[in-house]
């Protein structure tokens, strides 16, 4: 059941025209996506990216792994054991994943890796990509997360 919802959701989120309001106190933005933008991949960057390190310790045999792509700016993969997908935007040198939805399997083993990955996905604000691999930094300036295009596990 779970599944049907899941892909029941991500059906609805592809094939319709998303609108979405973000209030801050003082100012109103509203972001709107549509399915039919041109192709290509977020700020030239896109593909399958695995996950390296969380918060500079090693996650590379954890599994998680990013895909990229710039229909929608969508951002999908798995943390590890669970599969997620959301919208991100990069601008320059800035990074916003927001709206991550993610399947709810329990898996303990990969529990407190998994959850360090989805903490990095909301901190990250900046990243620098290198051609291999993107480095996303949070706002005090830590990088929270390093994936490359390369799988290591």
């Amino acid at each position: 059941m779970k599944y049907l919802i899941l892909i029941l959701s991500i059906t609805c989120l592809v094939s319709c025209k998303c609108t979405k309001t973000v209030a801050d106190e003082s100012v109103t933005t509203t972001t709107t996506t549509t399915t039919s933008e041109t192709s290509g991949d977020v700020m030239g960057i896109g593909g399958t990216f695995y996950v390296d390190t969380l918060y500079g310790e090693d996650a590379s045999s954890a599994g998680g792994k990013i895909v990229l792509s710039a229909k929608s700016n969508k951002v999908s993969g798995n943390g590890g054991c669970n599969d997620f997908t959301g919208y991100i935007v990069m601008n320059q040198n800035s990074v916003k994943v927001t709206d991550v939805i993610a399947t709810e399997m329990f898996c303990e083993d990969k529990r407190a890796m998994e959850k360090k990955f989805f903490k990095a996905l909301s901190e990250a604000t900046r990243y620098d990509y290198q051609g291999k691999g993107i480095t996303f930094v949070n706002a005090a300036g830590y990088t929270v997360m390093f994936v490359t295009s390369t799988a290591k596990f």
